[in-house]
């Protein structure tokens, strides 16, 4: 999957709601036409994810008692996070699932 479509499928998604990092894994699945196997998919996944962290498109964080709670992490180390729990779950054959990993919002 090219950025550039990630990038689109994040800005549009957020426009509505929080998005989740198996969203991402799902939209990276289907750009790719079931043509690489699903630890390729996450890995893709992951580093997409980590580059919209990087780029300001993503917000990483949790939802709490009071809604979306961004993680206090700096931008890198996020992005880190992120690649490097989805590069995890794909070396020991895992899915991610509604919740996994992170949660994102629009930047405010």
């Amino acid at each position: 999957m090219a950025y550039g479509e990630l990038k689109e499928f994040a800005e549009e998604a957020l426009s509505f709601d929080w998005v989740q990092m198996v969203d991402i894994v799902a939209t990276v699945h289907r750009s790719d036409g079931g043509d690489v196997d699903g630890a390729e998919v996450l890995r893709r996944a992951g580093d997409g994810a980590a580059q919209l962290v990087r780029d300001g498109i993503l917000v990483p964080g949790w939802i709490g008692d009071d809604g979306f709670e961004p993680w206090e992490s700096t931008v890198d180390e996020s992005a880190e996070r992120i690649r490097r729990e989805v590069r995890e779950v794909a070396e020991r054959g895992g899915e991610i699932t509604l919740g996994d990993i992170a949660w994102f919002a629009a930047p405010e």
